[in-house]
């Protein structure tokens, strides 16, 4: 009797064994002949009107073709998009794959979405940002389906048009990015690495990380939507040996032309991502230190020339280290600390300078200064010499305060006797 009952049992498996396989061969046959079933060049024109419709972009689709290994999917090949105002992309691989349990819930959820391309280009604040041998990819994207007429659930909060102006409501998911080359104005970052999230129209990106001017630029920044504009960015930088003129010559080009230093400590930061490129809304507040390094600040004291005599090489301030605290806002460097020790001389300001928005060509300044001289160095001050002498110090040092204010590009310059008198009766 048991060994009928083993024998009836083993029969049974094999069957199940059988039927697993022929349906096992089955879907192989399925997934293999049924994109073959669907002319290609209809997948891609489908794909390229959704595209566009999805995008708002001019869409152009080289080649596409449908899986179903992993869930139905689609892969594009030499994909281009064209938007109005200069954006453009272009993909050398584009795939897409769907789950389709969640769909029974009424819910879309991309498994992945995976792009590849030579290169992209998105305008932001008049100027292009461009990116070079880039891969995107998504992971888990969710979007809850609205039910018929429900149409609000698939639009983002009211914005203009911008990064984050066709976000459906209600997508999350997360991504990385891998990018050769981003470049904005003169600012650029290379070998960029970055993951980050995307819910309720928010885009969080973590673990940014780049070169950036010799250096490294590490950072983490939320894009969150904002009613009737493109969004607003706030995040914190960590700088790692940049160089100052690399990083803020998009932004104050009238000040990093004059900086060949590197620059490293942290900053928090926060914009607007629509405008005309105006710095009046930009925010931040950094601490950061040098090692050594050169300022020329020639064209700032180009007054003082007379002054020093056989020492004219002083207008340019060499820096063993130095530190600043600095805040930006509303269109103003408000420089809270700035201690320069050098070989030379020692320098110690404070004060504002005004950004005169993206090109610096309105920027000014009004800074007070603190030097320290060489040792034995005497200015020529004319009748006012007396007067420096009694500014010398116990390391036989004159110490000279002076007040900076006017253009950047060439402020006036003036002895500021009352800091002195001040200092002499300390």
């Amino acid at each position: 009797m048991a060994s009928g009952g083993s024998k009836a049992g083993s029969g049974r498996g094999r069957r199940v064994i059988i039927v697993l396989a022929l349906l096992t061969a089955l879907g192989s046959v399925v997934a293999f002949v049924a994109p073959r079933l669907v002319p290609s060049a209809r997948v891609a024109a489908r794909a390229q009107e959704a595209l566009a419709d999805a995008t708002g972009a001019e869409v152009t689709v080289g080649s596409a073709s449908l899986t179903l290994f992993g869930g139905p999917g689609l892969r594009l090949r030499e994909t281009r998009l064209v938007a109005a105002g200069g954006s453009t992309a272009t993909f050398a691989e584009l795939e897409l794959s769907l789950a389709v349990a969640p769909l029974l819930r009424r819910e879309l959820v991309v498994d992945r979405v995976a792009a590849r391309g030579p290169s992209a280009r998105a305008m932001w604040r008049g100027l292009p940002v461009d990116l070079a041998d880039f891969e995107l990819e998504t992971g888990r994207l969710r979007l809850r389906l609205p039910r018929e007429g429900d149409t609000a659930a698939m639009v983002a909060p009211a914005a203009a048009e911008g990064p984050l102006s066709r976000l459906p409501a209600g997508l999350a998911g997360s991504f990385s990015l891998e990018a050769a080359r981003v470049a904005w104005s003169s600012f650029a970052l290379e070998t960029l690495k970055a993951e980050g999230d995307i819910e309720e129209g928010r885009i969080s990106f973590q673990n940014l990380d780049a070169g950036c001017g010799g250096g490294r630029l590490k950072a983490s920044a939320v894009i969150t939507p904002v009613a009737g504009s493109t969004g607003a960015l706030t995040g914190n930088l960590v700088l790692e040996a940049v160089d100052a003129a690399a990083l803020l010559g998009a932004w104050a080009p009238a000040v990093a032309s004059q900086m060949d230093v590197k620059l490293t400590g942290d900053a928090d930061v926060g914009m607007p991502l629509g405008g005309d490129g105006g710095l009046d809304a930009l925010t931040a507040a950094a601490h950061l230190t040098t090692g050594e390094g050169l300022l020329r600040a020639g064209p700032w004291l180009g007054d003082v020339g007379p002054y020093l005599g056989d020492r004219q090489d002083l207008v340019d301030i060499r820096i063993a280290t130095s530190r600043l605290a600095v805040r930006l806002e509303e269109g103003r460097c408000l420089v809270d600390t700035l201690v320069i020790t050098g070989p030379d001389t020692d320098w110690d300001l404070a004060g504002a300078l005004g950004l005169g928005g993206v090109d610096g060509s309105t920027a000014v300044m009004d800074v007070a200064v603190h030097i320290k001289l060489p040792p034995g160095f005497t200015p020529n001050l004319g009748s006012m010499s007396f007067f420096a002498e009694a500014m010398r110090d116990r390391e036989r040092r004159i110490n000279l305060d002076l007040r900076l204010t006017g253009p950047v590009d060439g402020p006036d310059v003036t002895l500021d006797l009352a800091a002195m008198s001040r200092r002499a009766r300390r």
